[in-house]
């Protein structure tokens, strides 16, 4: 169960806002801060959501600098299918300040959404989950159950120097992540027979995520292959349009 990037942000005096999202469980990581009054930097994070071009904040709290990374709950309230994170400086320091901000991402989204029931209701309420508890709660989560999209993933074995095909072509693809393990993994639109890239798409270090959705640069919905200089595994998460 992977944390996913959300992405890395300037806290300003104004309020920041983080693509919509529909975790519950966020992490924030501080970028290393070399100045003597790092420590007196205050700032509030809140669920937010935009209606008719108007910013709405709530469930806000504060949080100030730290070198250990720092998690966050928000749980969904009824009736809301996503939401975004917002930052905003409170304090008037001259100091820049940078965070990078992750999400927890499920890959088994109907037994955490189980866990979710049992947690949150308890075990009675678990007892009896059904189809129509997931439909009349699917605004909780409507991504993964509404039909809106599909994730599917897996994990793929590579040979060292041998390319590997991890997607193939889906016009229906609205996002998808890959995470390399141990060594590095080059990604690329295919391979010809010299065992050349065709296009690069990502150069991925050790342990990284990358994630490429309509936000990126144009999304890519061609084949994506993968090889790496030594044995390893990668696991992905392709979202398709329903």
């Amino acid at each position: 169960m992977p944390w996913e990037r959300l992405g890395i942000y300037l806290i300003k005096s104004n309020w920041t806002l983080t693509k919509p999202v529909e975790a519950e469980l966020f992490k924030i990581k501080h970028f290393k801060i070399y100045q003597s009054d790092k420590h007196y930097l205050k700032a509030a994070i809140a669920q937010a959501f935009k209606a008719d071009n108007e910013l709405t904040t709530y469930n806000n709290k504060r949080f100030s600098y730290r070198t250990e990374p720092e998690t966050f709950e928000f749980y969904f309230p009824p009736g809301l299918g996503e939401h975004s994170l917002a930052f905003k400086r409170l304090d008037d320091s001259p100091v820049s300040w940078r965070i990078e901000a992750e999400y927890f991402y499920s890959e088994n989204p109907l037994e955490d959404y189980q866990n979710y029931i049992n947690n949150r209701f308890g075990q009675s309420a678990l007892n009896n989950f059904n189809q129509e508890i997931i439909n009349n709660m699917s605004a909780l989560y409507p991504r993964l159950f509404s039909g809106s999209t599909t994730p599917s993933g897996g994990v793929k074995t590579l040979q060292a120097g041998k390319p590997e095909k991890v997607l193939s072509e889906n016009l229906g693809r609205t996002e998808y992540t890959i995470r390399s393990k141990g060594h590095p993994v080059l990604l690329a639109t295919g391979f010809d027979e010299q065992g050349k890239p065709l296009a690069i798409l990502e150069e991925m270090p050790p342990n990284y995520n990358y994630n490429h959705n309509a936000t990126t640069a144009g999304l890519y919905k061609g084949e994506v292959w993968a090889v790496s200089e030594q044995d390893t595994k990668i696991t992905f998460t392709e979202y398709v349009a329903q």
